[in-house]
Parts: structure tokens; sequence; C-alpha cells
């Protein structure tokens, strides 16, 4: 299968987009991590504390929740050699009993494990349980289904407060990449300390599931921002969707929002009724 990947190189930041120091040193901040193929570069972007903040998270979704289908897929790693891991799955026998074994990565199936999210609470919805998808080769699930029996599952290490801070830090420095800062006066930045800090739980809030269709495209990655109005704020939403040329889903992350004035920043938003 053949995808696309969008490149763009953004006007320097010449401050940290993060925490806003604006005595560098200043470092080159990818938008979607290049593990994830992301080339969206963002020079002088990031401090070093705040980088240094966000390449842990970023390693852990990547290594721990996404690790064996980055393993399989690519991009390869910067040596330029695929690593031959071995990942580790459940086996179940006729009793229920289990056990967890080790088999090598080529014996994996191809098999990406996303998160749907119901809609951010904030857009106008109510929360519901969040569920796992799993978008994969089934001829891979026959193989391994010969190899090991057909009980098996998969262990798959999802940080949810990992996962929430991935999306708004893209959300985010998509955001300040995109839009003048003279357009963005006025309004509060909701995700600077979800990012640098965390959450003791997940941001239902400002995070969930896309509010609008996803289609079909050639494009490994997607981003987008629009806006939104209550009848006494204004956001600014960023659409999160990696993977999308393999049909994963999409994630609205609020990056910013204001009291509603006459003075809009986009025409024709998004109207959600009453906050």
């Amino acid at each position: 299968m053949k995808v696309a990947v969008s490149h763009r190189i953004y006007p320097p930041a010449n401050r940290c987009i993060y925490c806003l120091a604006g005595h560098g040193p200043f470092t080159l901040e990818h938008i979607i991590p290049r593990g994830l193929w992301g080339a969206l570069e963002f020079p002088a972007a990031s401090c070093d504390d705040c980088q240094r903040k966000i390449e842990r998270f970023e390693a852990r979704v990547q290594n721990n929740f996404l690790g064996p289908f980055r393993l399989q897929s690519g991009p390869k790693p910067r040596t330029g050699r695929r690593q031959r891991g071995r990942v580790r799955i459940v086996k179940y026998n006729h009793n229920g009993a289990h056990e967890t074994i080790s088999i090598p990565l080529s014996r994996y199936p191809r098999m990406l494990m996303m998160p749907e999210l119901p809609p951010a609470q904030s857009l106008g919805w109510g929360w519901q349980e969040p569920k796992m998808i799993a978008i994969v080769n089934t001829s891979d699930l026959d193989r391994i289904a010969k190899a090991y029996g057909e009980g098996h599952g998969h262990l798959h290490k999802f940080n949810s407060i990992d996962f929430a801070r991935l999306l708004s830090k893209i959300a985010h420095a998509y955001a300040v990449a995109e839009i003048p800062s003279t357009d963005l006066m006025g309004f509060s930045l909701m995700l600077p300390k979800i990012i640098r800090f965390g959450l003791p739980q997940f941001p239902v809030g400002i995070i969930g599931g896309s509010i609008r269709p996803v289609y079909n495209t050639a494009f490994l990655n997607e981003l987008s921002l629009w806006t939104a109005v209550t009848t006494k704020f204004e956001y600014i939403v960023g659409t999160v969707r990696l993977y999308a040329a393999l049909g994963a889903p999409a994630y609205d992350v609020v990056v910013a929002k204001r009291p509603l004035t006459t003075r809009l920043l986009a025409p024709n938003p998004v109207f959600l009724g009453s906050p």
C-alpha cells in the first residue's frame, strides 16, 4: 500500500511554544514525531527542558503501545537497521488458564491498535467508555493461530495519559505553527500544562473522538484546524488522525477558547449550542 507523507518547514518560532520561554537555545520541533512518519518541522520551537519532557512520553507511546507495529511497518530506526525483537502474547488453553509467551517479531500480526474515544465533553457530548479497535491483516491472524493456537491475546501497554499528552502536543504545535500569533490574542491556550506535566486522569472535557466525518485518504497522517462556538465561547479545535491511510480513528483536541465576541477567528464555525 502506497501512502503519502506531508512535509513542510514552518518559519522559526524563536521561543518555546510550550512554556513560552523567550531565551534559548531552542530546538527543532517535529509536530508529529519522526517515529510516526512526521515530516512537519517547526524550527526553534522548544526549549531543552520541554523537549526532554516531550521526548519521554513520545517514546513511551511509540515504544510501548505502538512498538510492535512501528517495528514492522517503519520508519526504520535512525541507525538504519530494523530491530529484530520479540513480542509477548498471552496464550490461553481450553480450561481458560493462560501464560505469557515470547514470540519473534516476524511472527507477530501486523496489527495497529488505536483507542476509539467518544467526543469531548466541551464539544457538547456526554462521556462514554472508550474502546480499543484493531486494524489487522487477517492472514496474519490466521498464521499466528496456526502456530500458537486460537486462544491468544496481545499485550499493548496503553497509557491513556501519555496518549492524551501526545495528541495535545501535536494539536498545540500545529495550531501555533499555522495560526498567526496576533489571531491567537484573547484565546486561552488549553494544552501546555497537559503537555509539560500530564494529568491525574484523561482530560475528557477537551480530548475525544472526532465529531466530524472521516474519509478514506492516501495520507498516512492528517491534521486539521477548525473553530466551534457555543452561546458563550469560541473554540479552536485541532483534529489529529494518526495512520489515517490505514483507517484509524480521528481525535478532536480543544486547543484554545475565548469568550464569544462578534469577531470570529474563522467564518462558518461549527455551532455546538449551549456550553
